[in-house]
């Protein structure tokens, strides 16, 4: 992230495994690295956007919004349903590629 003209988008997904490690820049053994931590420092970077996700809502919603209260927002995605599926499939394939076998490309994506 050198180019401070550039936008950049950290993504990071499934976080209820990452872990905390060794601070490797300072001696004692009982300093520690959280994903805390890291996301404040990408934070604090002006040219870049950070998004976490991950399927363990009750960690996300209680430990992360604590962690980073007015300092983010929160957003529920939800699948898509198999009708919802359908018409984006219509719109990226032509009839004659969707088969009647569509339910196995929703199970697919």
């Amino acid at each position: 992230m050198a180019d401070d003209g550039e936008r950049y988008y950290i993504l990071i997904d499934e976080i209820q495994f990452v872990s905390e490690i060794q601070n490797p820049y300072v001696d004692n053994a009982d300093a520690k690295i959280t994903f805390f931590d890291v996301v404040l420092g990408f934070m604090q970077m002006k040219n870049a956007d950070v998004y976490v996700t991950g399927s363990n809502s009750k960690m996300l919603s209680s430990d992360i919004l604590t962690q980073f209260r007015d300092r983010g927002d929160e957003i529920r995605v939800y699948p898509l349903s198999f009708a919802e599926f359908y018409t984006v499939l219509l719109h990226v394939f032509s009839i004659s590629d969707i088969n009647t076998n569509s339910f196995t490309k929703i199970v697919t994506f």
